[in-house]
């Protein structure tokens, strides 16, 4: 904020309307009232922070001993202040609550405070507002700064410097937050903070987890120890992890041969089952072929008496043409239960020499080829009496 003009009537020491110009101090931010004891420089203060504020710049004077004691009751008393903001122009007027005479009878009125609060725009005076509670709240948006922050950072009246100097340290950072206009840094220290803040317990937490899963491991060559550093324990357990490697790999060579044996012996075992199949197959073959060979002297004698039914089956012609009629039904029966018994043992020797041969084949070839010797030769004599007959 920079002051511009400040025009006082019936103000405190000011009797007369005084006009002071800042405009004359240049492009200096920062200047100093002098002037001997009594000379009206708490005045100016006291005019500027009431003008804005509606209150004096020391703490021991109030508003209603601002009129000037010289002042007639028809001389009005007001301030007036100029000043620039941020590129704008703005201009605030002031009167203090005071005396004045009834516009009907004789005798004064209480005139009470008032405030107007003007923008100034291409040289026309725009009026902002025009009751006091707004005022103060719009200008006090304006400048940023309420009416105590005011007092200790844009003017130091006499005596106010020694209290801010010896302010707390919180109060004094917040005085020197408004002047200088830190708060970006604040926020951002404190966002840097969090942030801070957060990283370590996420950092404790994942040390935690660490901690967790490191006590879960089985060690097998060096165990870390508590006092050793994250680098430390990743390095030994970089060491674990090639030691395991190395353990796994000699493992899987170890599974294969285990494998590769375990289907050589599984081979063994399908080849030894089936070798015990066929003795069991040869055994039954054996015991047939003792069965059969126990019934062979049964099966020559029907082979024989079968003969001896087709040689009588061949004379039934001859004794037709010479029996007698009645004898007829009886012969015919008799071909009859002669021809089904010839083939119900035709079927028997054909199934019997089936097993022999089947036999023949699996029992052992020293002995196998004795008795298929035999049993051609039976084969064939019995093929030449069927010939004969």
């Amino acid at each position: 904020m920079r002051a511009i003009t400040l025009n006082m009537t019936a103000f405190g020491p000011y009797h007369k309307p005084q006009t002071i110009d800042f405009r004359e101090l240049g492009a200096e931010s920062i200047f100093l009232i002098t002037g001997p004891t009594g000379a009206g420089k708490t005045t100016i203060f006291d005019a500027i922070c009431y003008s804005l504020y509606g209150r004096a710049s020391g703490s021991d004077r109030d508003q209603d001993s601002l009129r000037d004691h010289f002042a007639t009751p028809g001389e009005t008393t007001e301030v007036r202040y100029r000043f620039a903001l941020r590129g704008t122009e703005y201009e605030v007027i002031r009167y203090p609550k005071q005396q004045k005479k009834k516009e009907r009878g004789d005798g004064f009125t209480d005139d009470p405070a008032r405030a107007e609060f003007y923008e100034w725009k291409d040289g026309k005076q725009l009026l902002i507002t025009s009751r006091i509670k707004e005022v103060n709240e719009a200008i006090e948006e304006k400048i940023g700064l309420d009416y105590e922050q005011f007092r200790k950072m844009i003017m130091i009246p006499q005596g106010e410097f020694r209290k801010l100097i010896s302010e707390n340290s919180k109060e004094r950072e917040e005085i020197l937050q408004r002047i200088f206009r830190t708060y970006f840094y604040e926020r951002m220290t404190d966002a840097l903070k969090d942030e801070a803040k957060q990283l370590k317990e996420s950092l404790q937490q994942t040390e935690w987890k660490e901690q967790q899963q490191i006590s879960k491991i089985e060690w097998r060559t060096q165990e870390p120890a508590e006092t050793d550093s994250v680098p430390e324990t990743m390095q030994k357990l970089q060491i674990e992890l090639d030691a395991i490697t190395e353990a796994v790999s000699q493992g899987e060579q170890e599974l294969i041969q285990h494998k590769n044996i375990w289907q050589e012996r599984q081979r063994q075992y399908y080849e030894a089952k089936r070798l015990l199949d066929t003795f069991k197959q040869l055994e039954q073959a054996l015991v047939q072929k003792e069965q059969l060979e126990q019934k062979l002297p049964d099966m020559k004698q029907k082979q024989r008496r079968l003969q001896d039914m087709e040689r009588a089956n061949r004379l039934v012609p001859y004794e037709r043409d010479s029996s007698p009629v009645n004898r007829s039904g009886r012969q015919a029966k008799a071909q009859q239960e002669t021809k089904e018994r010839k083939d119900l043992l035709e079927r028997q020797y054909t199934a019997i020499s089936s097993s022999y041969t089947k036999a023949k084949e699996l029992e052992p070839r020293g002995k196998a080829g004795r008795n298929s010797a035999c049993k051609n030769s039976n084969l064939k004599s019995g093929k030449s009496m069927r010939s004969r007959n």
